[in-house]
């Protein structure tokens, strides 16, 4: 950090550079909460010392002062304004952990939903992670990087509503910082100095007394600078929506993406994507109908929609997706215009509002509607899932699993001769089936095993 800091008898120059490496550092969805490098007493760190500190300020709130919060300090007791809701918070504060000081994420700022210890760990950092809906792993709110330099980071995702100008009680982001300095040369302004966006405090003790000749003058630019919330999203690389193609449900012509529809109401759109996207969706999720149901309930079920050539999303369920599966169902994103582009069932059910639209779904859609209603529970715990089955040992498992539910052998389904070796070859693994083959005996039992079921 030191060596990327400009020294100039502007301040102004200086503080721009502190904040343009600030702003670089900014990665992989985490910024710098804390900095601490550098010291004006060892020649091995040439006499020169940063800190920085991230502050939470009511929205549109004018600050009083260069260095806003106390440093460390879960107090908010300085305000803008007279009441509890100008209050400033810092975002990392001190604990006392059995007598040992540990930094964490402050709690006042989440709820007990939101904000989970996991451990007080070893080192000087509390093990806190942030309850993310969109995230298949939490991430961990604060991280201590490996780095010469004292560098604590941000998970940005936890804080984001905190910034988000959506809400009447959200918060400007600060950044307290000080960056000192011994330096005999310097003739720049000093002083304190309002500007649009912070407080600056310069001074510079130009008597070389109070110092040893080794030290030097001391220059000490002090400050309390807004940071740009749009442009730190623009320096984080958690955009992973650029390259996924949309069918807009108005012109059924192509499009991007828009990561804020989560409800379709305007400008609907369909994401498309190859058949064996089912490799991928799979290790998160259960097929049921026109259902995803998640393996975890982290995250909510998701409506899809399955063609001959494509599994189709509505744009406003795949929104519901956490990021990073997004970004494994990209490559598989169909980027030309196909029809049809929804099936009948979904049709029926999405857009004609039928509640007779099961009718219009596959037989083996019918027979998960028909699990999932009468043996959820011990379905979920079979791992039972109806997708469309690659391999004849996987269709084996989809008839063995609905059997033993419920509790029938194959005989029970009163096939004829030819079927009934046909299926009892296939639990036996002993035949090789093409695509149209596996999909075709598949919806055959399906329509056998349901006709059962439901004259019993």
């Amino acid at each position: 950090m030191l060596k990327d800091i400009k020294r100039s008898n502007n301040w102004r120059e200086t503080v721009e550079s502190i904040f343009d490496t600030y702003y670089k550092q900014c990665i992989e969805e985490r910024i710098p909460a804390l900095y601490d490098c550098g010291s004006i007493f060892g020649e091995e760190f040439n006499y020169e010392e940063f800190y920085l500190k991230l502050v939470l300020v009511p929205k549109g709130k004018k600050i009083k002062q260069t260095w806003i919060q106390n440093n460390l300090s879960q107090s908010s007791m300085y305000c803008c304004d007279d009441d509890f809701n100008s209050c400033c918070h810092n975002i990392i504060v001190e604990f006392n952990c059995n007598g040992i000081k540990k930094y964490g994420f402050n709690p006042i700022l989440l709820s007990s939903e939101e904000l989970i210890y996991i451990d007080f760990g070893d080192g000087d950092i509390i093990n806190q992670e942030y309850n993310a809906y969109n995230k298949l792993i939490n991430p961990r709110i604060l991280q201590k990087e490996n780095t010469k330099e004292k560098l604590i980071t941000l998970s940005f995702l936890s804080i984001e509503s905190l910034i988000n100008d959506a809400y009447s009680d959200s918060f400007d982001l600060y950044a307290d910082f000080e960056y000192r300095k011994r330096n005999a040369n310097y003739d720049g302004e000093t002083g304190e100095y309002e500007e649009e966006d912070g407080k600056y405090h310069i001074t510079f003790n130009s008597d070389n007394t109070s110092f040893t000749k080794e030290h030097g003058p001391l220059l000490w630019i002090q400050g309390s600078k807004r940071l740009d919330v749009d442009k730190l999203k623009s320096c984080l690389s958690q955009d992973i929506n650029n390259d996924i193609s949309v069918i807009s449900l108005d012109n059924q012509e192509m499009r991007a993406l828009n990561p804020n529809n989560y409800n379709d109401d305007i400008n609907a759109g369909l994401v498309p994507f190859k058949t064996d996207v089912i490799t991928v969706l799979k290790k998160y999720y259960f097929v049921y109908g026109l259902q995803l149901i998640p393996k975890s309930n982290e995250f909510p079920s998701v409506l899809v929609d399955f063609l001959d050539n494509a599994i189709v999303f509505w744009e406003g369920e795949f929104n519901k997706f956490p990021d990073e599966l997004k970004n494994e169902l990209k490559p598989f994103n169909i980027k030309d215009i196909f029809k049809p582009f929804i099936s009948e069932a979904m049709f029926a059910w999405q857009l004609g509002a039928r509640f007779d639209y099961t009718e219009k779904e596959n037989f083996y859609q019918q027979l998960a509607d028909y699990y999932r209603s009468h043996y959820e529970h011990i379905a979920f715990e079979e791992e039972l899932s109806f997708e469309i089955p690659n391999t004849t040992e996987e269709l084996a498992t989809i008839i063995t699993k609905t059997l033993k539910i419920a509790n029938i052998k194959l005989e029970d389904l009163r096939l004829v001769p030819d079927k009934q070796d046909l299926f009892k070859k296939i639990l036996d693994n002993s035949l090789k089936l093409s695509a149209d083959m596996l999909h075709d005996y598949y919806e055959g039992f399906s329509y056998v095993l349901l006709r059962y079921l439901n004259e019993q």
